[in-house]
């Protein structure tokens, strides 16, 4: 089966009517080219990007680029979604001139992780992770003309407007729900798709994809759940501001404190479901150097005992059987508490290297041995 993977990529970006003409770190083809996209191309998986305000409809094949004479930003207003008009343009473009058997459409802050992707068998008509697509969509030719047939565009979100569209139509094949993309934004080894991917993460990701592959490990030091800001000149950098007052920073850009410690949700839109881990557990057996999870952001909702510890057991036995070596995973807290099974050691902080801003003011439990 050939597939084709279409990308949305844009200039501007608008939300709630205030435009934010400055979207170059959300314009990311060069960072997706020079990483997945290469391995893409050589696994004969054909890409495509989708970008608009040009005079005429023109394909470039050496920027892989799809110049439409459509408005280029992004989302969203009150009136129209400009980024569905678009992907409409984009289809009708790609059904006359590609050949393919399915399209994976999904955004330019995405990356597409081979291995995990080439595994994936497409049966219906529509494969969908959940409604919200930044991170992917899969469609027959039969669902592109789905949507190159709606009239009314005015919903202002894209995702929303294609999952409605392909879900009610009458005949479609049945839609799957795709689970092995990410739901959340997290790096991890076994996603077939990483959301929020720009610059420095998208090649942080996919050299720890290329060890992975030629040794089996990442040797990755992973905090769970722990949101910092990671650099303080980072927090005047704003990717947007609307007028409610919103702000988006740009921390998915750091993938990695001074420490080489990656910071695994708590930023970027994200969070760690621990109800979404326990169903499927994203990262390899035996790749990982050490996990610490946030005792506060990963367990603080479990008011049962019983389940808080129940749920505790069950995190440290997944990570741990990421982990390449016994003893490698820790607790950390911001508040000393009292973790039955667990002590406090003072030391670990700067053994570990868990000293950089908020961290190294933070307690570290680690497991308690028994006889």
């Amino acid at each position: 089966m050939k597939t084709l993977i279409v990308v949305n990529s844009s200039k501007t970006h608008v939300h709630h009517d205030a435009v934010i003409i400055d979207r170059v770190d959300l314009t990311r083809r060069s960072e997706m080219i020079n990483t997945w996209v290469q391995d893409a191309l050589y696994n004969d998986i054909d890409v495509l990007f989708l970008v608009g305000d040009n005079e005429q409809v023109e394909y470039d094949p050496n920027s892989l680029t799809l110049k439409l004479n459509v408005n280029d930003s992004y989302e969203h207003t009150s009136h129209k979604s400009n980024l569905f008009k678009k992907i409409q343009e984009g289809f009708r473009w790609v059904l006359d001139n590609k050949e393919f058997d399915v399209v994976y459409l999904c955004d330019d802050d995405v990356y597409v992780n081979l291995e995990e992707f080439k595994k994936i068998k497409i049966e219906h008509d529509f494969t969908s992770n959940h409604f919200l697509g930044g991170s992917g969509f899969f469609m027959s030719k039969k669902s592109m003309e789905k949507i190159i047939e709606v009239k009314d565009y005015t919903h202002s979100n894209a995702d929303t407007l294609i999952f409605k569209t392909l879900t009610e139509s009458q005949d479609l094949t049945k839609n799957c729900s795709f689970n092995l993309s990410t739901p959340f934004y997290l790096p991890a080894e076994l996603y077939t798709t990483i959301h929020y991917c720009s610059g420095r993460r998208a090649y942080t990701i996919h050299n720890t994809l290329r060890t992975l592959k030629e040794s089996g490990k990442t040797y990755r030091k992973i905090l769970l759940g722990y949101g910092q800001n990671i650099g303080n000149t980072n927090n005047d950098v704003i990717t947007y501001e609307s007028s409610i007052g919103r702000k988006t920073k740009r921390w998915y850009d750091y993938d990695r404190d001074p420490n080489g410690w990656e910071y695994h949700g708590g930023y970027s839109r994200s969070n760690v479901r621990f109800d979404i881990l326990k169903k499927f557990w994203p990262y390899k057996d035996g790749a990982s150097k050490y996990f610490v999870i946030d005792y506060n952001e990963v367990l603080k909702d479990y008011k049962d005992e019983k389940i808080f510890y129940d749920n505790l057991e069950m995190l440290v036995k997944y990570c741990q059987k990421s982990c390449i070596t016994d003893d490698s995973v820790f607790l950390i807290s911001q508040e000393k508490k009292e973790i039955k099974g667990w002590e406090v050691d003072e030391k670990l902080n700067s053994l570990l290297g868990l000293t950089f801003e908020n961290l190294k003011y933070s307690y570290v439990y680690k497991k308690l041995k028994y006889e």
